[in-house]
């Protein structure tokens, strides 16, 4: 349950009462702050727990205001951890039959994060400043501009090991003994002759040709799609992502079909999103059993 602490409480819905009933029962409850402490009872909005919780303080340049993340990464936070304090609590029901009471405060979901280096001020008593990015300067990460669109890359996981694979799908090995890109210090030091390179490479290719090159040197590059290329895409095709449905108001129209497959039990499209009041007739005599004149007199006097 995800209200205002003391909600369920008042609704007489809290754990020790749903206890009484069910012993085996788990209740995780979700709040801005938690069930207790001064900031219970506070409102929240994802800049407000990025700011106190998140690392905001030290994300940004140097010189201007803190940034925080995009999206919702707090609330994202929140999500997996109530996720599995649910899944832990249901399991320990399981084996032992007894439930428990579970909480969990947004704002403090991002506390444990390495992104917010509690723990290194913990131990060196150093408080973590906005710095020039770093990691931009030193890796390929982020979203690129190349001859029909964009592509995106994680280049930061392996570290130095990454920049042979990158010269490798550029089709140039060589540059790995160039002295200007030996290393991620040296292609730092010398980001304009990397950049002359690089960025002349991405556009005389599409977002295709380097995909295909960057799977065969092992190099994480994905394809940034719009719309009508997730439409196109072959491998969405072929795995039937996409369902066609007659609809009598727009003809045939493509939706996406669910997330998931039940081998045993495959999905089937049986209709159309209905139409405004086709199934009057069907529920208001068929199920609650209305006469003719009754649902006629109902849509006379623009009841339905």
């Amino acid at each position: 349950e995800s209200y205002r602490p003391g909600t369920m409480e008042r609704l007489g819905l809290g754990f020790d009462s749903l206890a009484m009933l069910n012993p085996a029962l788990s209740v995780v409850s979700l709040s801005n702050f938690g069930q207790t402490g001064p900031y219970r009872d506070y409102e929240l909005t994802e800049l407000v727990s990025f700011a106190l919780a998140g690392p905001m303080f030290h994300t940004g340049a140097p010189n201007r205001e803190p940034l925080k993340f995009a999206a919702e990464t707090t609330l994202s936070y929140a999500g997996l951890n109530l996720a599995n304090a649910a899944i832990a609590t249901a399991i320990n029901g399981q084996m032992t039959g007894q439930g428990q009471y579970v909480e969990l405060g947004i704002a403090e979901s991002f506390v444990p994060s390495g992104a917010r280096q509690p723990i290194s001020y913990f131990y060196t008593g150093t408080i973590a400043q906005r710095q020039v990015d770093a990691i931009r300067s030193q890796f390929l990460v982020g979203s690129y501009p190349c001859k029909d669109g964009y592509i995106a890359i994680q280049g930061v996981g392996r570290g130095e090991s990454w920049w042979p694979r990158v010269f490798k799908m550029m089709g140039q090995p060589e540059l790995s003994q160039d002295p200007r890109f030996k290393d991620s210090l040296s292609i730092m030091e010398h980001g304009d002759d990397f950049d002359a390179v690089w960025y002349t490479w991405l556009m005389e290719h599409s977002r295709e040709e380097i995909f295909a090159a960057a799977g065969e040197a092992r190099f994480p590059i994905a394809p940034v799609y719009t719309s009508e290329d997730i439409y196109a895409d072959p491998h969405f095709n072929e795995r039937g992502v996409f369902v066609e449905v007659d609809h009598p108001m727009t003809g045939p129209v493509r939706y996406p079909g669910p997330p998931f497959r039940l081998h045993d039990s495959p999905y089937r499209i049986r209709r159309p999103a209905p139409l405004l009041g086709q199934h009057n007739d069907e529920v208001y005599r068929g199920m609650l059993g209305l006469s003719a004149e009754e649902l006629a007199l109902l849509a006379t006097s623009g009841v339905v």
